[in-house]
């Protein structure tokens, strides 16, 4: 086992969201994303804090991301965001995957409701724990 932090965007993106607001929504490239989505929140407890799993219909690049679609992919993420805050009561907006992190800033500046980039957290977040003397605990909750 690793003494390191070990943290993925989806589990770190939805913890932020949940500080941000009591609902969020995900926003996901495409419908087989989402059982994957609904497992992580199912497993993290959090299932009953998303208002929904929407996706936008867009098969995945994970090359080339949304180079040289952007115009067709910004626009259908933010209709489908839109549909999240207005129709399903979401208070921020978490984009479902790292492929996607092209469009927050896009996101940001049309929504009113936060818009978490999958990417930023699981970097930033675990940078700062020495400093408050955090290390990961082992399976029992010991420090190692």
């Amino acid at each position: 086992m690793l003494d390191i932090p070990v943290v993925g965007s989806g589990r770190t993106t939805y913890l932020v969201a949940l500080m941000l607001s009591n609902r969020f929504s995900v926003v996901t490239m495409w419908d087989k994303w989402k059982p994957l989505v609904k497992k992580t929140l199912t497993d993290l407890q959090m299932l009953d804090r998303c208002a929904s799993i929407r996706a936008i219909g867009i098969e995945p690049d994970t090359r080339g991301l949304l180079d040289g679609k952007e115009d067709e992919t910004f626009a259908k993420m933010l209709e489908t965001a839109r549909l999240c805050i207005d129709e399903d009561g979401a208070e921020v907006i978490c984009l479902g995957s790292t492929t996607m992190h092209d469009a927050a800033e896009f996101l940001k500046s049309k929504l009113e409701v936060p818009v978490i980039n999958p990417g930023p957290p699981p970097i930033r977040s675990p940078v700062r724990w020495p400093v408050y003397g955090l290390r990961k605990a082992d399976r029992h909750g010991r420090h190692r």
